[in-house]
């Protein structure tokens, strides 16, 4: 998988209500992300690497992607996109769609979330994804 440089210092992980700011831990903030599109099973491969490493989850995020969610902390470790069946040809131009689909689907996910670092942590990644900057980079990323 190619590396990609994220512009996650752009973003503030503070919640601050009534003098009580609420951060997360340098455990769920990505260090770096990765992007790889692996022709022959026809899925794009998304991975958020933290300071830690856990086993993953797999769970349905859309019809045609799952997320990685880290076993004991919930946080994102990535997604894999069925590229095949998001019936995407051209993968250098749609990536930057596919990146908005899955940012408007974690939208759903936020909600029904309950711990906050969670909800946080889905937040911090759905904001790294619709940011232009970063967008171009996946897309750079996944390109064969």
């Amino acid at each position: 998988m190619k590396p990609i440089k994220i512009a996650a210092e752009a973003y503030r992980t503070d919640e601050s209500h009534k003098g009580l700011a609420l951060y997360l831990s340098t455990y769920d903030v990505p260090r770096q992300a990765r992007a790889d599109f692996d022709a022959k099973a026809g899925v794009l491969r998304i991975r958020f690497d933290y300071v830690d490493a856990e086993p993953a989850k797999i769970e349905p995020l859309t019809r045609d992607s799952d997320v990685l969610l880290g076993k004991h902390s919930g946080k994102i470790l990535g997604f894999d996109v069925r590229v095949n069946e998001h019936r995407i040809h051209e993968v250098t131009l749609k990536v930057s769609q596919v990146l908005q689909d899955l940012s408007n689907a974690l939208d759903s996910r936020i909600a029904q979330l309950s711990r906050v670092n969670q909800k946080m942590n889905h937040a911090l990644v759905r904001k790294l994804m619709a940011d232009r900057r970063n967008r171009a980079s996946f897309v750079e990323a996944a390109a064969p």
